[in-house]
């Protein structure tokens, strides 16, 4: 290796964060830029236990529910007012 940065590009190793990235924004840019493999959010969902559907409706995912166990997002699709009530 050269330089004194290193990346999973040039180990071939997995490389992942959780140092203050709490945006779905920005986590979801650094791994479709291929700077990350992984983004580790623990704090962001112990501040925000709906972190991961909230995550998902900031990406505009389709049916972001389904990011949750199926019985959960089950239960949002079906009563789709308190879902979207909580996320807000």
């Amino acid at each position: 290796m050269t330089g004194s940065t290193c990346d999973g590009r040039q180990t071939g190793l997995p490389v992942a964060t959780a140092w203050c990235i709490d945006d779905p924004k920005i986590a979801n840019a650094a791994i479709e830029q291929g700077q990350l493999d992984l983004v580790m959010v623990a704090r962001a969902h112990l501040a925000d236990p709906d972190y991961p559907y909230v995550a998902a409706q900031v990406l505009g995912k389709d049916r972001p529910s389904w990011v949750l166990p199926a019985p959960y997002a089950h239960w949002l699709e079906r009563y789709r007012g308190i879902g979207k009530a909580a996320a807000q």
